[in-house]
């Protein structure tokens, strides 16, 4: 038994003095913390979030052209815009047939009642008005609410070859 506890204390010697002590060190790994990688970690989640922003206005912009598709492939949009067509045509003619007559009658608007309109429509909150001044001819388009705020047409009569 002696020998036994010989070699036990022996290995207890040995042991004590291989041992060693530090410092203990923690180091932390997120950027948050350390400060080591900061920048690009922040221009990483500003990149993350730009790009998720961009992908929900992309979503929200398809979505809502979708819409407008879906709304103006209605009958009733679609039976809107042909009569919207139809009323323009008829208004074009009718101005047509006022400045240089139809195949049934001669023009009510001549060179000669020239100065005063020839013809007015009120359409959709615009006033029409058409006449030939001189040797040209005059559309007038305003708004009714504002009648400073208007479009004016001049083509030159005799280019019409009248």
């Amino acid at each position: 038994m002696k020998i036994k506890n010989c070699l036990v204390a022996s290995a207890v010697l040995c042991a004590i003095s291989s041992v060693t002590a530090a410092e203990l060190q923690h180091n932390f790994n997120s950027p948050s913390f350390s400060g080591i990688g900061w920048s690009s970690h922040v221009l990483t989640l500003k990149q993350l979030e730009d790009q998720q922003k961009d992908k929900n206005k992309a979503a929200a912009d398809a979505i809502k052209q979708a819409a407008e598709r879906a709304a103006a492939n209605t009958p009733q949009a679609r039976f809107q815009a042909s009569m919207e067509t139809r009323i323009y045509s008829e208004l074009a003619k009718r101005i047509t047939d006022s400045l240089f007559g139809s195949s049934t009658g001669s023009p009510m608007c001549t060179p000669l009642s020239a100065g005063g309109p020839c013809g007015d429509i009120d359409l959709g909150g615009q006033n029409i008005t058409w006449r030939i001044d001189g040797n040209n001819i005059v559309v007038r388009i305003s708004e009714i609410a504002n009648p400073n705020n208007y479009t004016e047409l001049v083509m030159p009569y005799a280019a019409f070859k009248i």
